[in-house]
């Protein structure tokens, strides 16, 4: 097997770029409308409901963040992940969710029912797979960018983190019709923005990611690498299944909201979310150990020549690193801080080359082998001047 022909992998990004184009312009129209007619309607509700689904989000961003502090994914296309969930996802799952509602209405005349098989048998699929959609996308376009498991993990993430502040936001704003407006919006801030956020839209399209990133690292699956995404996916969507289905069922006291946030939806997160989240979190685990080892092989290759010796030294341990980085934004600047972290991560980006040049030898496929040696020098050559 030998890597796509230039035109080939060009002609796949442009369609990708095109799709996801047209899909950005519709689901900005779809949610767009939404968001807006919130804020017209109820400008002072819309801001503190946006305030709090962003706000609450932030912790979630930063453990995010922290779990990818080795090899850094690139700030666009975090925030790239962001957006898709936030504006692609909402807006086509939106108009999937209603189409489904619509059909289940109309079948069974009672919105209950329709309301529940929408949550069951359509949010699961259609959230899933639109925010699986920027997932194949950074995997198309960007790929050189896509080293591990952690980085599928990652960017699965940060799209589960738009989807969810916007469909919080929506939820929040739901409550400004309410007898009792104030209450109901501050017990469904703490139910989904506290209590049940501990994992789902995160960490359901991080299952995903997980599946692309196998995909891009298991070189000797043969044709079962490629169905690996399909895996994540399905798993990302049993979960949400899952979630969407099961979660009422804890509900003992259906009129009281404070045992509901207190006692039932924290049973529920522990039996329906917490298996999932433990799942993510091992693989994260498996991964820093694997960075870990990429790291010190490489410092033992020639591959590493043009590291001087105290770069050696801290780069052993990210823990090293980053203390060295700091130490010098306190002790020479900003700038020589900045020019340090942009080598700290060429380094990084070297030693991964360094391994998938070594495990595409060790699968005999000479040809991918050289497209990262190809990588590695344009890197090296970065790191010269």
């Amino acid at each position: 097997m030998r890597p796509l022909h230039a035109d080939t992998r060009l002609g796949i990004q442009i369609a990708a770029i095109v799709l996801g184009a047209m899909s950005l312009v519709f689901g900005a129209l779809c949610i767009g409308l939404q968001t807006l007619g919130a804020f017209l309607v109820y400008p002072g509700w819309a801001v503190i409901s946006a305030v709090a689904a962003v706000v609450l989000a932030i912790p979630h961003i930063l453990v995010i963040l922290w779990i990818d502090s080795n090899e850094q994914e690139p700030w666009y296309l975090l925030l790239l992940a962001f957006i898709w969930g936030a504006v692609i996802s909402t807006g086509l799952s939106v108009v999937g969710n209603e189409i489904f509602g619509g059909v289940m209405m109309a079948a069974f005349r009672d919105p209950n029912v329709a309301g529940q098989l929408t949550a069951s048998f359509s949010a699961p699929p259609v959230e899933e797979l639109t925010k699986g959609g920027a997932l194949l996308f950074i995997f198309l376009v960007f790929q050189s960018e896509f080293d591990s498991v952690l980085d599928g993990i990652v960017y699965g993430a940060m799209v589960g983190m738009g989807f969810a502040v916007v469909e919080n936001f929506l939820y929040y704003m739901g409550t400004a019709e309410s007898v009792s407006p104030g209450t109901d919006w501050l017990a469904l801030v703490a139910l989904r923005g506290i209590v049940t956020g501990v994992g789902t839209h995160w960490c359901f399209t991080a299952l995903t990611g997980a599946g692309f990133g196998l995909a891009r690292v298991w070189r000797r699956a043969g044709v079962i690498r490629w169905l690996l995404p399909v895996v994540g996916l399905s798993l990302a969507i049993f979960a949400h299944f899952a979630w969407n289905t099961f979660a009422g069922c804890f509900v003992t006291r259906p009129d009281d909201m404070v045992s509901a946030i207190v006692v039932s939806m924290p049973i529920a997160v522990l039996f329906l979310q917490l298996p999932f989240v433990v799942l993510v979190w091992v693989c994260v685990g498996a991964v820093w150990h694997q960075e870990r080892v990429i790291m010190a092989e490489f410092l033992r290759s020639d591959w590493s020549a043009s590291l001087d010796a105290e770069e050696r030294t801290f780069f052993e341990t990210a823990r090293r690193r980053i203390g060295a980085t700091w130490a010098v934004l306190f002790s020479r600047g900003v700038g020589a801080w900045w020019r340090r972290s942009r080598r700290n991560r060429l380094i990084i980006k070297l030693s991964y080359e360094f391994w998938h040049h070594r495990e595409e030898v060790s699968a005999g496929r000479p040809a991918f082998a050289q497209l990262h040696a190809a990588r590695r020098e344009a890197i090296q050559n970065r790191l010269s001047g």
